[in-house]
């Protein structure tokens, strides 16, 4: 099927909303796992696509809902954040984003958060020591000193030191 020029393309509100989010949630994960940090703009932009959506689409959460979704975030997270376990801007996201998805979607936006953060922690926690690994692997095939000094290099988390194989 060709594509008509001459046809309009239409985005509604329940398209425009998903759309933007997901472009803000992009760039927090880009900066999040480059530099470990949240912009706060991104969440302000989070923050104000959910006070905005109900507003404009008409099947969004109730406007109740939002708020009290985010205070059921905030506060606990505030605890969590104070006690030195996560970061200011994974409160301040996940606030804005329970202000987006309302109460009844809520559970699932905190499972899908936990399971996410745990692949990441694990993804991380492997990378640390994926270095030693090829180190000990590259051992059998090439001498351990230079093994030692080509792995590390090249499979340490970013900002992490680098492992060294004995």
């Amino acid at each position: 099927m060709a594509l008509d020029p001459t046809t309009a393309v239409s985005f509604d509100a329940a398209t425009a909303v998903p759309m933007a989010l997901l472009a803000v949630l992009a760039r927090v994960a880009w900066t999040d796992l480059r530099a470990r940090r949240i912009e706060n703009r991104a969440v302000l932009a989070v923050l104000v696509l959910g006070l905005l959506r109900p507003f404009l689409d008409a099947a969004a959460v109730p406007w109740h809902a939002g708020p009290a979704a985010a205070l059921l975030v905030l506060a606990p997270g505030l605890l969590v954040w104070r006690a030195g376990l996560i970061g200011g801007g994974d409160v301040k996201l996940a606030a804005a984003l329970a202000l987006l998805v309302g109460l009844d979607a809520l559970p699932r936006l905190l499972l899908l958060t936990a399971l996410s953060g745990g692949a990441l922690a694990l993804f991380q926690l492997l990378g640390r020591h994926a270095g030693w690994l090829l180190a000990l692997a590259l051992g059998r095939v090439l001498p351990a000193g230079l093994a030692g000094r080509i792995a590390p290099a090249s499979w340490a988390a970013p900002g992490a030191a680098a492992p060294t194989v004995p």
